[in-house]
């Protein structure tokens, strides 16, 4: 994709004198590893939607060497191949190569566009699969940690989970539910949740998040509405910060969900300044899924100086126009406006606990129902390579 280009000696100098802390810079070796991811993915010509859950083995060169995937539709696999690529600010590039263990296909996932956290252990990456499928997702992986032995207690906080949910009675209509969750040393929990600020409830106390040795997430939440929302699967990263669930609802419902820890302090509307790699799962009118990556350059008033976007099908354009802010718990407001004159408004979102990365539920400005767009939106920020030019300062076409 394009790339920000530097556009001013003296935002040259904020970005190298700036708050945030240098970066030795990514290589290969920082793939080296087995990830998990899961998203929500649809059809070319968006009829079809589903979850789909990836491990992936990757070595330290990127050379992808085995896996799995598996969806709500039924369908199974493993992965057998690829390579994926990264410049030392963590932006990520490549493929995957995927074969269905029923019909013996075997085909090519093309990484787009992706961004590897400052951490080290979460990446958000945008997909699209070969003609005459097409299917496209974005969605982050985790790195699961062979040695971790993590204790049940280590879950407890407070948490935002973010779901996108498609109901396949319904046309496969999709939209966001955005829940806060706190969960206890034993795993017990209880919670809110808010249907693209129209519809609100309490996910009540019987509800338990269970957590495994090495970061895997399990368990059930019960909605006051009757429903069940199993934990099937479900990772967290290794610092148990951020990471991913899938799952089929009680009612046949398919979720795919980001699980963000909150709860932490300190942080302040200066702490924005600088470049965001930003990636926005959209849903126009409850049908239309797709996905556009971006960065944006925001001051330390939080405004937006300038960024870029592109999507899977060759749309491109810029960001104009926007802030964004954050209060001293971490909890993000504001919006950014496009080229295209959506102007995207935070509904609910919050930064990460180091401040490097964050997520929110997204909706247009104007209203909160199927007749706008609604999203799913991930920034993290580029690593910030000390005596360097950011590759994000360069116009690649």
């Amino acid at each position: 994709m394009r790339r920000l280009p530097a556009f001013s000696f003296l935002v040259f100098l904020w970005m190298f004198m700036g708050t945030a802390p240098a970066h030795a810079g990514f290589s290969s070796a920082d793939l080296e590893g087995h990830w998990r991811g899961g998203w929500m993915e649809t059809t070319g010509t968006d009829s079809v939607r589903y979850w789909l859950n990836v491990h992936a083995d990757v070595g330290s060169d990127g050379s992808v060497t085995g896996g799995s995937w598996w969806s709500s539709g039924g369908l199974s696999g493993s992965v057998t191949g690829g390579d994926l690529s990264i410049e030392p600010d963590g932006y990520i590039d490549g493929t995957m190569t995927f074969d269905d263990s029923d019909t013996g296909d075997v085909f090519s996932v093309s990484i787009e566009e992706g961004q590897m956290d400052e951490s080290g252990g979460i990446v958000y990456l945008a997909f699209r699969k070969p003609d005459p499928g097409g299917e496209r997702a974005a969605g982050t992986m985790v790195k699961r940690e062979p040695n971790a032995d993590h204790a049940q207690a280590e879950l407890a906080g407070s948490w935002q989970v973010i779901i996108l949910e498609t109901d396949p009675s319904e046309s496969y209509d999709t939209y966001w539910i955005d829940t806060t969750l706190t969960v206890d040393a034993s795993g017990q929990t209880s919670g809110t949740w808010n249907y693209e600020d129209i519809l609100s409830g309490d996910i009540l106390s019987s509800s338990q998040v269970n957590l495994e040795s090495k970061g895997g997430l399990g368990g059930v939440l019960n909605i006051d509405n009757g429903v069940q929302v199993p934990i099937s699967y479900g990772q967290l990263d290794p610092d148990l910060n951020f990471g991913y669930v899938t799952s089929t609802k009680s009612d046949g419902h398919f979720c795919a969900a980001l699980f963000l820890r909150t709860g932490g302090s300190g942080f302040a509307t200066e702490m924005l300044a600088g470049e965001w790699s930003i990636v926005h799962t959209l849903v126009q009118d409850g049908s239309s899924l797709t996905w556009v990556f971006g960065q944006v350059m925001l001051d330390g008033d939080g405004n937006v100086l300038r960024g870029l976007w592109d999507g899977p099908n060759g749309e491109s354009g810029t960001y104009t126009a926007g802030s964004l802010s954050v209060n001293d718990a971490g909890k993000l407001t504001g919006s950014i406006t496009d080229s295209e004159g959506r102007v995207h408004a935070i509904s609910n979102g919050h930064l990460g606990l180091t401040g490097s990365y964050g997520a929110a539920a997204t909706r247009y400005a104007d209203g909160g129902n199927h007749d706008h767009t609604l999203g799913v939106l991930f920034m993290a920020r580029p690593a910030r390579i000390a005596g360097t030019i950011p590759s994000t300062f360069l116009l690649l076409q």
